[in-house]
């Protein structure tokens, strides 16, 4: 295995290793979409939809709505990193759990720059991205009206997902209230395919 500029990343051996057409369980269930506000604001998510869901898009069961904000570290431009470094949604739509739990998962993710790469940097404490994740949801919400279970809403997040700060005078805790949709909004539901 090789880098883009041919260093070797990975030693050849004596044992073949083969991949069984299974990279990423759970993950791969996960359909990509991307949402435009209505102020220009782009935000790339991954959504996961219950199994009796996907089996009938026409059923009135209403599933809870989990909303997973990954870290700093995950922000990036391929729509992905947010389920495969930290694995916060993933978490949520694993077999055991739906069974248990059936639930949407939906799992955006910040385009770059991230926070640590400069003062250009955004994390979900940017009012710009808040504000696109309050219409993503809502708008999810409205396409999903007599699915998605409005009294069980769960907003998720880990490291700076959790809109926790640090100052100089300790730790504070930004919370995002709820608004109403503003606006014109984009489809919050994913293009099909991978």
């Amino acid at each position: 295995m090789r880098t883009p500029e041919g260093e070797p990343v990975l030693k050849s051996g004596p044992l073949a290793h083969r991949n069984n057409d299974v990279i990423t369980p759970v993950v791969d269930d996960f359909a990509a979409g991307s949402f435009t506000d209505s102020a220009g604001s782009e935000l790339d998510f991954r959504l996961y939809q219950p199994a009796g869901f996907l089996r009938n898009p026409r059923t009135r069961t209403r599933y809870p709505l989990v909303v997973t904000l990954h870290g700093g570290g995950e922000v990036a431009d391929n729509n992905m990193t947010q389920l495969t470094s930290n694995r916060i949604a993933v978490t949520f739509a694993k077999p055991e759990r739906q069974r248990r739990n059936s639930a949407f998962v939906l799992s955006p993710q910040i385009l770059l720059p991230r926070p640590m790469d400069g003062p250009d940097g955004t994390d979900w404490t940017d009012a710009k991205v808040q504000a696109a994740l309050i219409e993503l949801i809502d708008t999810f919400v409205r396409e999903h009206e007599r699915n998605v279970d409005t009294d069980r809403l769960y907003l998720v997040g880990l490291s700076s997902g959790t809109g926790s700060r640090t100052s100089r005078s300790g730790p504070t805790t930004r919370s995002t209230p709820r608004s109403s949709p503003t606006g014109r909004a984009g489809s919050a539901t994913p293009a099909p395919g991978p």
